[in-house]
């Protein structure tokens, strides 16, 4: 009863911030006509809509420090599954694999998130993690697209493209209370046209 009282108390005394977002978006195609390829888009071409044996891996600036991470996958708005494969998280020299309620290849279900188990990975403010991604079977992406790279069968790796984004946002474990600031707009407020190594857009 004891042990049971103390689980409990140390879960009360968990406080998750996000520190990275992004919209998740459908699989089921765009919604408009697709934007004329420009050679000149720093963040890239346009990459593939569908993949299969890749991993995607994507570089994300989280906003709060703490000793755990978390990380949240979408499939909210897919309309069929995705089997995820291996899914690491790095951070200058440490990696880490990511398990999701123990397992470290979950499926997720078409119209759901997906929220993986603590990592211990401790980061701070204005740090940028690596989120790889494997995909071992045939998946369509999302149409919402982020700057990743890709890397095929073959173990190269791409030059940076604009991919549809699975990762929809990074959480760290605070200790102590943290507000946000939350900019609502377009592309524009989002960051088109910036990297992420570099300036983000205007907020």
């Amino acid at each position: 009863c004891s042990s049971d009282l103390a689980a409990t108390g140390a879960a009360a005394q968990e406080r998750w911030v996000a520190a990275y977002a992004f919209s998740p978006s459908s699989t089921a195609g765009p919604v408009g006509p697709a934007s004329a390829p420009n050679p000149n888009d720093v963040r890239g071409p346009l990459g593939p809509e569908v993949v299969e044996g890749a991993i995607l891996t994507q570089t994300a600036l989280v906003t709060a420090s703490g000793a755990r991470v978390r990380l949240r996958l979408s499939n909210a708005h897919g309309a069929e599954p995705v089997r995820l494969g291996a899914v690491t998280i790095r951070l200058g020299d440490q990696a880490r694999d990511v398990r999701f309620d123990g397992d470290p290849s979950p499926v997720m279900p078409a119209g759901a998130p997906l929220v993986s188990d603590p990592i211990d990975l401790p980061v701070a403010a204005m740090d940028r993690l690596k989120v790889s991604i494997a995909l071992p079977h045939l998946t369509r992406l999302p149409t919402h697209r982020w700057r990743q790279t890709l890397r095929g069968a073959d173990g190269v790796e791409s030059a940076p493209m604009r991919l549809g984004a699975l990762l929809a946002g990074i959480e760290v474990e605070s200790a102590t209370p943290t507000g946000a600031i939350v900019a609502f707009g377009d592309s524009i407020t989002e960051g088109t046209g910036a990297l992420p190594d570099g300036p983000g857009g205007w907020p």
